[in-house]
């Protein structure tokens, strides 16, 4: 081994000092083709697998197009016709969120208090109010006119149940159907379809008190509906009203100014994957969801606060949230923030628009608090509410409001100014609302740790 070495340094030692340089130069182009060579090999099997793999995402798109679940929940509205679904159906579309033990377990205590009913048909031809009879199997209900089915009404109604307090389903003939449609009462069916079902009654010849109204078009009934709800039955909720509003103009082709708000309000919700829900419905946690409805019912309709928010003010914040919190759903504070924020900068006669919200984005990302996160337990909450508590102390210190004034924070009110005093200070590059103006922030709440701030 040594005297290879040897004999090897040795000829190196004869070599001139340009042959080395051509030799060098030789063997890194050869390196240099080498790896070309490696290179284009990998190009070759990576172009390979891609098309492979574009191929089979063009033949699984053939077959399947993802849809998110807002898109399932706001697509919906879109019928130009009512979308028609038996009692059956409608109970077994909420099979996820029904115990049935829990509703068979009412059914049956309900048959033993009355146990002078051998059936149904017995209890109802006994003690219900009857106005016309109808066949239970014949009512079917329009989804664009009824408001979701809340099993927890259903159980609530079986808790309570007395047979002479049975209401008559409202319906209407369908000729097309040949089918009584109902257009209120589809909590009173489904109670009786689970206590049908309980007793073995046949549902295809069981009778049950229907009051049959006479209408010309559909919006008639929907106008019905939403007065006889406010009051003696489980009340319309505002997710109630603004999805019939949407329904008015998507599948009655109505389109006076109310209609007209909810659809555009609709459309920028449905452009960014987000919709509307409501504490109670299963669907609150999904990616997108909304449940501060009265938010959303401040656009071009002034609140409480004053507040009249633009569409542009909707359409900036679904362009925020998708940017910072794509896969969660919509925190009530992220969004009254947000639109808070955006509203004051539109008010100040300021351009609100994506560039705009890109560096809100980069100016909470860089500062020392968890800004672009949201929620109760978030250090910015927290923050927020010890800068207004501070103030206010420092007011009543100065004579310039009483001293039972409350330090309770009202986040809505508070938020906007510490918002503007923090982009400020991160240096924010584009023109603020004067939201601070005459009050002073105090700059230790965007300076250090959050850890050494609350000490």
């Amino acid at each position: 081994m040594a005297a290879k070495v040897h004999l090897d340094f040795d000829i190196y030692k004869m070599v001139s000092d340009s042959d080395i340089k051509k030799l060098m130069a030789e063997e890194k182009k050869a390196k240099n083709r080498k790896m070309a060579e490696e290179k284009k090999s990998k190009n070759r099997k990576y172009n390979t697998v891609v098309n492979l793999l574009t191929n089979q995402e063009i033949e699984l798109s053939k077959k399947s197009k993802f849809v998110s679940y807002a898109d399932k929940v706001n697509e919906r509205f879109y019928n130009s016709s009512s979308n028609y679904v038996d009692l059956d159906t409608r109970l077994k579309d909420k099979s996820d969120s029904v115990d049935e033990k829990i509703l068979d377990g009412l059914a049956k205590e309900i048959i033993r208090r009355f146990s002078q009913y051998s059936s149904l048909a017995d209890m109802i031809n006994n003690e219900a109010p009857v106005a016309a009879l109808a066949i239970l199997n014949d009512i079917i209900i329009d989804t664009t006119i009824q408001r979701e089915l809340v099993i927890a009404h259903v159980e609530s109604i079986l808790g309570g149940f007395l047979p002479y307090a049975i209401s008559p389903i409202k319906v209407y003939w369908c000729e097309e159907m040949k089918k009584y449609v109902a257009w209120d009462g589809q909590h009173t069916s489904i109670v009786l379809l689970v206590l049908a079902i309980a007793y073995g009654d046949n549902i295809n010849e069981l009778k049950v008190p229907v009051t049959i109204y006479k209408f010309r078009k559909r919006s008639n009934i929907r106008d019905v509906f939403l007065i006889n709800n406010y009051s003696g039955k489980l009340k319309l909720s505002d997710l109630d009203i603004f999805h019939q509003q949407l329904y008015k103009y998507f599948t009655d082709g109505e389109s006076g100014k109310e209609e007209t708000r909810c659809a555009k309000i609709h459309e920028v919700l449905k452009k960014h994957g987000l919709f509307l829900t409501m504490q109670g419905l299963e669907d609150v946690k999904k990616p997108g969801a909304i449940t501060s409805i009265d938010v959303i019912q401040s656009i071009y309709k002034t609140d409480n606060m004053g507040v009249n928010y633009s569409l542009n003010c909707l359409d900036m914040f679904g362009i925020y949230h998708n940017k910072t919190n794509p896969d969660k759903f919509v925190e009530p504070r992220e969004l009254t923030n947000m639109m808070d924020l955006f509203h004051k900068a539109e008010s100040a006669g300021i351009t609100v628009d994506e560039n705009y919200v890109d560096e809100v984005i980069r100016c909470f990302a860089s500062a020392n608090v968890d800004h672009n996160k949201w929620g109760d337990k978030t250090q910015s909450h927290k923050l927020i509410a010890m800068e207004y508590k501070s103030h206010i102390q420092k007011e009543i210190k100065d004579k310039k409001i009483p001293e039972d004034t409350k330090t309770r924070c009202d986040q809505r009110r508070e938020a906007p100014f510490f918002h503007v005093a923090l982009l400020d200070y991160s240096g924010f590059n584009y023109e603020l609302p004067a939201a601070y103006k005459g009050r002073k922030i105090a700059k230790k709440w965007f300076k250090g740790t959050y850890q050494e701030l609350v000490k």
